[in-house]
């Protein structure tokens, strides 16, 4: 039986309601107030969790000006995340986000945090895995750009730890087409792993990650945005404000649809049920 996990009060997992994520990564561009309204507006059109991005620049990208120019100004500080947290608890909305390095996990940890992102780029990297692992708090990891080789290797250090853990599908291209998504990989890693299996979406619009539930993900990550007008860095595969509440909308619909999947009459066929006995025994 596939594993579920528990984020707060919220279980995450196979016959649990889809666990939605609004990815406002860097699309704040470091402006708190923004990222407050972000906090808010997520909260408001009904997803669970809001995640925004921990790091610190120099580590992360090294000798490469360009992208240190690019993402410097949407570096938050502590205070910043502090404040952030604290929108989140008030919004009733868990606060996630991603780590880069071991001090953001201290960080994360110590903001108590709802749950820890890992990005695909770093699903190779094992010394932030298994800081990740020892932290305890739940770890969602994106499976992007790695084979099932290295996945073995990554859920390893996890199991190990005795860490909860949530595999997220992903295509690491940007923005993806829609035929590159690869949706049938969920069942593939439903098959092979006994985790909770969601997918993070990086398509433009909301179908695909509509799809991805009636595949089976049991969570759904969309990079979010309060304007794609404002041209954060990931504005052209986010979601507004209106489209994250209609694919939250979707996904509750695609829940009620699916049902519980077991292979029995069900409650509304009762008088089909009574019908067909009666004509069997001749009644009628």
């Amino acid at each position: 039986m596939l594993k579920d996990i528990q984020i707060e009060k919220r279980r995450v997992g196979h016959g649990h309601p889809v666990y939605i994520v609004a990815e406002a990564g860097l699309n704040h561009g470091g402006d708190l107030q923004l990222a407050i309204r972000m906090v808010e507006t997520a909260a408001a059109a009904g997803a669970d969790a809001i995640k925004f991005q921990t790091f610190d620049t120099d580590r992360r990208f090294g000798d490469d000006e360009a992208a240190k120019a690019l993402v410097r100004p949407a570096e938050f500080d502590l205070i910043q995340f502090e404040t952030l947290a604290h929108a989140a608890k008030q919004n009733h909305i868990h606060f996630l986000s991603s780590a880069f390095d071991g001090d953001a996990v201290d960080m994360l940890s110590g903001l108590n945090a709802s749950a820890l992102k890992i990005a695909s780029c770093d699903i190779c990297n094992i010394d932030l895995l298994k800081k990740a692992g020892q932290a305890g708090l739940p770890v969602l990891l994106s499976r992007g750009t790695a084979g099932q080789v290295e996945i073995d290797r990554a859920l390893q250090i996890f199991d190990e730890a005795h860490s909860p853990l949530a595999l997220f599908h992903c295509v690491s291209s940007y923005p993806l087409q829609v035929e590159d998504a690869n949706l049938g990989a969920i069942r593939s890693l439903r098959e092979a792993y006994d985790v909770p299996i969601g997918y993070s979406d990086h398509t433009t619009g909301i179908d695909v990650p509509l799809h991805a539930v009636y595949a089976g993900a049991c969570a759904i990550e969309k990079h979010y945005t309060l304007d794609r007008g404002l041209r954060g860095i990931d504005w052209e595969i986010s979601a507004t404000p209106d489209e994250l509440a209609l694919l939250v909308t979707g996904v509750r619909l695609a829940e009620r649809v699916l049902g519980h999947g077991r292979i029995e009459p069900l409650p509304c066929e009762e008088e089909e049920i009574r019908y067909r006995t009666s004509q069997r025994m001749g009644g009628g």
